[in-house]
């Protein structure tokens, strides 16, 4: 007899991995666009025409374009940027540098040709200060969000966070940016652009870390309950949270308890604190915040990697 062989016909809805690869590139572009565009707008609305200077290359390149109003200060962020592209290619790798490479022209761009059509937002520095740092960091994280970065001082701070990824890259770029705060002061001439632009530093870094990690990161929860089964069945089925159940005794009682540890996003705590409550109301808890979470659920280690 002859044998029969079914040829099965390639899936419709499955994707090459090519085509795959270039849908996610057109993501990455949208995105860098949509955040270069946002940040571009609070340094052309609210930064130059008040003086106020943002950290990193950005207020470096402000800063020269306040000496030099000829030069635009989309091509000085990009001539600053070559160097610091060399360290990006090679520590942090081929993908991060062309990322980078591509939000960079865009940021360039976009605040050259915003320049040009773009009003003044308002004259009260203070409020200035307050929506360019806002502007600042949800460009930014958009940006971040993809892997990549704009440059500038975000090189420095992402080859700072591969050797010490529990560092959040908000508090970071507070730290490197501090120095420019500090160089903007004396290149106006005035303490007040140094305080405003300080502002325009902690608000920025405040919202990549709401962007990125959520209000206040995420939280590990410690549980100790003679109960171990009940609780974690509890929160797996009415949160779909993954527990892990550890061995632990009681120093004042003597007794054999467990230990249940349940990484959780900040919304998610009063709702497993009702969880645990409503299984065994003796239960012990403690809640710690966690400053990055890796995992199902949570940020993949595939981002993590870039």
């Amino acid at each position: 007899m002859r044998r029969m062989i079914k040829m099965t016909k390639p899936e419709k809805n499955m994707k090459s991995p090519k085509r795959s690869g270039v849908i996610t590139w057109i993501v990455d572009i949208l995105f860098f666009i949509v955040g270069s565009s946002i940040f571009s707008l609070g340094i052309n609305m609210f930064a130059v025409p008040n003086n106020i200077a943002c950290g990193g290359v950005t207020g470096i390149s402000t800063i020269i374009n306040h000496f030099f109003p000829s030069l635009p200060i989309g091509t000085i962020m990009l001539a600053l940027n070559i160097p610091l592209f060399i360290l990006a290619f090679v520590f942090l790798g081929r993908k991060l540098f062309i990322k980078s490479f591509i939000a960079t022209i865009i940021l360039s761009l976009t605040t050259d040709i915003f320049a040009k059509i773009i009003p003044s937002g308002t004259s009260d520095r203070l409020l200035a200060a307050i929506f360019y740092g806002v502007c600042s960091g949800v460009g930014l994280a958009i940006v971040f969000m993809r892997n990549a970065t704009s440059g500038g001082t975000d090189i420095i701070v992402k080859l700072i966070n591969k050797k010490y990824p529990h560092l959040s890259m908000g508090r970071m770029l507070l730290l490197v940016d501090s120095m420019i705060v500090l160089a903007a002061g004396i290149a106006y001439r005035n303490i007040e652009s140094a305080l405003y632009s300080a502002i325009v530093v902690f608000i920025s870094g405040e919202v990549i870390d709401l962007i990125l990690y959520g209000t206040g990161h995420g939280r590990v929860l410690f549980i100790v309950t003679s109960m171990p089964g009940e609780v974690s069945k509890a929160i797996m089925t009415q949160l779909h949270r993954g527990v892990t159940i550890l061995p632990a005794k009681g120093a004042y009682t003597d007794s054999d308890k467990s230990m249940l540890v349940c990484a959780a996003r900040a919304p998610e705590v009063s709702r497993i604190n009702r969880i645990v409550r409503g299984v065994d109301e003796h239960a012990f808890t403690i809640i710690s915040e966690a400053g990055e979470v890796l995992g199902e659920g949570f940020k993949s280690y595939d981002e993590e990697d870039g």
